[in-house]
C-alpha cells in the first residue's frame, strides 16, 4: 500500500516505517522547510514518542524554549502583542480527527494532497486523517489525477478557479479564513465537492464541518461529535474532543473562548466576526494592536490607525496611516519592522499612507 506520492516517487507504507525507524531527531524544535523531510521528522517524533516543535521559517529566530513533560508537540499560533504557545497530546490530535472522518469518509485508495505548512494544525491534521484510514499523501505529485482530498484556505484558490483541476476530487475542505458566498458559489459552480469548516489550533482543526449547499449559504448544523459549546454576549467558547492541554505557562479554563462572534438562529450557526479584532489574511492570523505597537517603537512615529480592508486574493489586509516627526519613506518603515513581525504582517507600500507632522 502506498503511503506517500512524492513528486514522480511512491513510497509504500513499509518503506515508510524504515524511514521513520532510521530518522534520529537532532533537535525536535525545528523549521519547517522541506515537505518531505518535515513529514519524516514529525512521524518519527510521533511515533517514537519525542515531544516536538515545528515552527515558521519565517520566525525571525528559533524558539528558545523548553518542552514541557505533559505534552508531545507544541504549535506556535499569534496573539494580540505576541507569539504565543499551544500544547498538545497525541491523543488530542488523534480523537479530534476520528471525529472529523464523520463528514467525509476517507478510504485506503484516497490520496490527501499536503499543500499546508506543518507549522499549522491544519497539515498535522490531514497526516494523521490520511495516517489513521490508511490512505496516501501526495507531495508536490507529478500527477493531478490521483488527487482525491484537499485542503485549502480562501487566498489558495485562484488557480481553482482558472480551471477545473483535479478531476478526481472527492472532497475540497475550505476554511482557515472567513468564507465568502461568492468563492462558494464558484467552486460550487465548476463542479468542486466543496466543505466548508470552523476550526482552530486550539481544537485540534475542526469544530465544525459541512457539505455546501447554495441555498444555504455558509453556516453549520451542528459541531463534530464530542464538541461541547455555550455562547456568553455572543461569544463562542468550545470545549471537549480535540481541545489543546494550555498554552505554554499558562493555566487554560475548561471551556475555550474563541473570541469569534455566532449568530445561532433558525438551528443553524453562522460565524459573524472577531470580538479582538484579529483577522485572517491567507490563513494566517494578524493581530492590528501588534502591528501597531512595533510601529509605535520607531522613534518619528507619532500615531497609527489601522484599517482592515477586504482583498480578493488574501482575505483581508492591514492598511496602514501614520502620522510622523519627520519625513521617513515607506521603506524604511517597512526595513524596521522586518525584524518585529513575521513578512506577513508587514504592510506593502500601498498599504501604507503616511504623513508628516510638525510639532
Amino acid at each position: 500500500m502506498t503511503a506517500i506520492y512524492y513528486q514522480d516517487k511512491t513510497i509504500s507504507y513499509k518503506k515508510l516505517l524504515m524511514l521513520i525507524e532510521k530518522c534520529e531527531i537532532q533537535d525536535p524544535v525545528f523549521p519547517v522547510t522541506k515537505t518531505f523531510d518535515c513529514v519524516i521528522k514529525v512521524l518519527t517524533c510521533l511515533i517514537k514518542g519525542i515531544p516536538f516543535f515545528p515552527y515558521s521559517p519565517h520566525l525571525h529566530e528559533r524558539p528558545n524554549i523548553e518542552i514541557p513533560q505533559d505534552c508531545d508537540f507544541i504549535l506556535h499560533t499569534s496573539g494580540s502583542s505576541k507569539m504565543k504557545y499551544a500544547l498538545f497530546t497525541k491523543e488530542t490530535l488523534i480523537q479530534s480527527n476520528m471525529n472529523t472522518h464523520e463528514a467525509f469518509i476517507l478510504k485506503p485508495s484516497d490520496v490527501y494532497l499536503l499543500n499546508l505548512p506543518l507549522y499549522h494544525i491544519a497539515a498535522l491534521s490531514l497526516l494523521m486523517r490520511a495516517f489513521l484510514r490508511g490512505a496516501a499523501i501526495a507531495i508536490e505529485p507529478a500527477d493531478q489525477n490521483i488527487i482525491t482530498h484537499i485542503s485549502m484556505v480562501p487566498a489558495m484558490t485562484d488557480q481553482l478557479l482558472k480551471k477545473r483541476l483535479y478531476p478526481n476530487l472527492k472532497a475540497l475542505l475550505l476554511g482557515g479564513n472567513f468564507i465568502s458566498e461568492d468563492l462558494a458559489n464558484k467552486l460550487v459552480d465548476l463542479n468542486y465537492p466543496l466543505y466548508v469548516t470552523y476550526g482552530m489550533t486550539e481544537m485540534s482543526s475542526h469544530v465544525f464541518v459541512s457539505k455546501y449547499q447554495k441555498e444555504n449559504g455558509v453556516c453549520f448544523e451542528r459541531p463534530l461529535r464530542n464538541r461541547k459549546l455555550y455562547f456568553e454576549d455572543g461569544i463562542l467558547y468550545v470545549k471537549g474532543c480535540g481541545k489543546f492541554i494550555r498554552y505554554f505557562d499558562t493555566n487554560e479554563t475548561e471551556f475555550h473562548n474563541t473570541k469569534d462572534i455566532v449568530n445561532y438562529e433558525h438551528k443553524v450557526y453562522r460565524i459573524k466576526a472577531r470580538q479582538d479584532g484579529m483577522f485572517i489574511s491567507g490563513g494566517e492570523n494578524i493581530y492590528p494592536e501588534e502591528i501597531k505597537q512595533s510601529l509605535l517603537k520607531h522613534p518619528s512615529v507619532l500615531k497609527v490607525n489601522i484599517e482592515i480592508r477586504p482583498h480578493l486574493k488574501w482575505g483581508k489586509r492591514p492598511f496602514v496611516t501614520l502620522y510622523t516627526c519627520t519625513d521617513i519613506s515607506k521603506e524604511s518603515i517597512q526595513e524596521f519592522l522586518s525584524d518585529k513581525l513575521e513578512k506577513f504582517k508587514i504592510p506593502k507600500k500601498h498599504e501604507l499612507q503616511m504623513f508628516s507632522i510638525q510639532t
